[in-house]
C-alpha cells in the first residue's frame, strides 16, 4: 500500500475527486471543534490550553477577540458549520453552487484569519496556537475547494482540444 502511494506521488498524480470532496466536511468539523473550544473558553472566562506555546489568554483578552461583543471564535464556528453543511451537500448531491459557497466562505475565512494573525503578531505580540491551527484549517479548505473547482471546470478538456467556449465555430453561410 505504501509503495503504491509512493508510486502515485512519483507519477505526480492527484488524489481522486471523491477523497477531496470528503476532505472538506472533515476539515470543517476539525475547524468547528477548534472554534467551538475557543468560543467556550471565551464565554466561560477560561483560558485556552496553549501547552506553553504563545499566550492564548493574551490573544483572547485583546480587543480583536470580539466584534461588538460577539466572539470572533463564534464567527469562525458558524463559518465552519456552514462549510461542513455545504461540503456534505457537495459530497452527497454534487453541485457547483455548494462548491462555490465553500470556496467563498473559505476565502473570507482566509482573509479574516490573515488579518487576525497580523494583529496577533504585530499588535498583540503574542500567538495563539489554536488560532494558527484554525487559520491553517481554513486555508486547507480553501485550497481543496479551488482544486475541486479546477477539476470541475476542466473535466471535459483534453490537451488537444480547447474548451467549447473557445472553439471557433464555422458559420453555415460560408
Amino acid at each position: 500500500m505504501l509503495r503504491s502511494r509512493l508510486n502515485a506521488l512519483a507519477l505526480n498524480t492527484a488524489p481522486p475527486t471523491k477523497h477531496l470532496k470528503r476532505a472538506i466536511p472533515v476539515l470543517a468539523i476539525l475547524g468547528a471543534g477548534i472554534s467551538g473550544y475557543l468560543t467556550y473558553t471565551y464565554w466561560t472566562a477560561g483560558s485556552p490550553f496553549c501547552g506553553g506555546i504563545g499566550s492564548c489568554a493574551k490573544v483572547e483578552a485583546s480587543p480583536y477577540a470580539n466584534i461588538r461583543g460577539v466572539p470572533v471564535a463564534l464567527l469562525g464556528l458558524l463559518m465552519y458549520l456552514s462549510v461542513a453543511g455545504l461540503g456534505a451537500w457537495n459530497l452527497v448531491k454534487g453541485g457547483h453552487a455548494a462548491l462555490l459557497g465553500v470556496a467563498a466562505l473559505a476565502f473570507s475565512g482566509v482573509v479574516f484569519s490573515s488579518y487576525l494573525t497580523y494583529r496577533s503578531i504585530f499588535t498583540i505580540q503574542s500567538v495563539c496556537p489554536w488560532c494558527v491551527a484554525s487559520a491553517i484549517t481554513v486555508t486547507a479548505i480553501f485550497g481543496v475547494s479551488l482544486a475541486l473547482l479546477a477539476r470541475e471546470t476542466g473535466d471535459n478538456l483534453s490537451p488537444s482540444q480547447p474548451p467549447s467556449n473557445l472553439r471557433k465555430t464555422s458559420s453555415s453561410g460560408r
